[in-house]
């Protein structure tokens, strides 16, 4: 069955896991609800800082990425990016197919440190994986890739509302 958000702008995934199935997800639910009129995108993935869920303890089939829907897509973010598999799977296909995009903020999680001690572990992301990142091919050439949030204070949702940290 096919479903329209029409009017949609602005759309906001808090992601518990970033396993192949949570990866499927996120296509089917792009390619059941059309969203043409998408112009802002918010992933928040999950905070733990190692790659327990992008293992698959049951076996799922691989879901192929839509085709189209993010024709207006100018702005995309995704939190807590570690440059795990699937995470770099999904900025591939938001780089790809988007080709209105104007910016990709990718921010990695804060480390979990004293407060006095904590730093943005953006700093610390390898040099090898922002380079990896910033040679993805892109439907944009306006496309920015940006690891930074502090760059712009429209990188935040306009409706937040924070329901779990894990």
């Amino acid at each position: 069955m096919d479903r329209s958000l029409h009017s949609l702008r602005e759309l906001q995934l808090l992601m518990f896991g970033m396993a192949n199935s949570n990866l499927a997800d996120i296509y089917s639910f792009l390619k059941a609800c059309r969203c043409p009129q998408l112009e802002r995108l918010f992933v928040q993935l999950p905070t733990n800082t190692y790659d327990s869920f992008t293992t698959n303890y049951l076996e799922v089939a691989e879901e192929e990425p839509p085709e189209g829907g993010l024709e207006n897509l100018w702005s995309a973010k995704m939190t807590n990016f570690k440059g795990y598999r699937n995470e770099i799977r999904l900025v591939d296909f938001l780089l790809r197919k988007a080709s209105c995009l104007n910016k990709l903020f990718l921010i990695a999680p804060k480390e979990v440190l004293p407060q006095v001690h904590r730093k943005v572990h953006s700093e610390a992301l390898p040099h090898f994986l922002k380079t990896d990142v910033s040679r993805l091919e892109r439907a944009s050439v306006t496309a920015q890739i940006i690891f930074d949030e502090s760059v712009s204070p429209q990188s935040q949702p306009l409706h937040s509302e924070v329901f779990v940290r894990i």
